[in-house]
């Protein structure tokens, strides 16, 4: 199974967004994926349906109260699965490592962690069981900013763990493009191919809590998810 953590400091700059398109892409492509919802405002459990304070959640699986296993829960997406998380994440103090627990979940391709905005214990975990850190940087002016402190922190937390920045927030004009390439040049980190296209049609497909690609079939966004979800496979092939 390949584990892939969603992170950045930043908020507003796509990291549910690309955590939960991301899982419903691969689905499309014939796998299996778990969502790991690691944030306490838990909007990857809301988009799931699975938000839900009386539920078993991550917090009760890595205090050690249930197993990983039976925190699963299954959504209204076949083949897609979560672990949702619900606000006392915040205050978890770990007891049992998700790189330890995630053997247990042989039956995924998959794993995608939606990781707090913070750089607490919480994001240490998904780090540590990641093989790769996916670091959502806004194609924008201002869009590098941290971008050293996150990707230091990756390495302070698990030199093991590779990055690659995923752009997004992109406009397909010359602004963007000139952004994406001054961050390549300054920055000794690798970045997909694919940049995920601004575009209201992800606002709507919030509000409608679903994947773009369900309710917006045909926009830019979903087809740029699709096209990252196959940049992610020839990864996977490579390693």
């Amino acid at each position: 199974m390949k584990t892939l953590a969603i992170w950045n400091m930043k908020g507003g700059i796509g990291k549910t967004t690309t955590a939960v398109n991301l899982a419903y892409s691969l689905v499309e492509a014939g796998k299996k994926v778990l969502l790991i919802d690691m944030d306490q405002q838990g909007n990857a459990s809301s988009m799931m349906r699975r938000y839900n304070l009386h539920q078993r959640s991550i917090t009760e699986a890595l205090e050690g109260r249930c197993s990983v296993l039976s925190a699963i829960k299954k959504t209204w997406i076949p083949e897609l699965s979560i672990i949702p998380a619900d606000i006392r994440v915040r205050t978890l103090l770990p007891q049992c490592h998700l790189a330890g627990e995630k053997k247990k979940l042989t039956q995924y391709d998959y794993c995608i962690i939606d990781c707090p905005p913070a750089a607490g214990m919480i994001t240490r975990e998904a780090v540590q069981a990641a093989n790769q850190v996916i670091i959502p940087v806004p194609a924008t002016r201002w869009g590098c900013e941290g971008l050293d402190m996150v990707s230091d922190l990756i390495e302070e937390m698990s030199y093991r763990t590779e990055r690659k920045i995923l752009f997004t927030m992109f406009k397909n004009n010359a602004q963007s493009r000139k952004q994406i390439q001054t961050i390549l040049e300054s920055y000794q980190i690798p970045a997909y191919e694919t940049a995920i296209t601004r575009t209201e049609d992800a606002i709507s497909a919030e509000n409608m809590r679903k994947p773009i690609a369900r309710c917006r079939k045909h926009s830019q966004a979903a087809a740029d998810y699709r096209e990252l979800a196959k940049e992610v496979m020839e990864d996977a092939k490579v390693k």
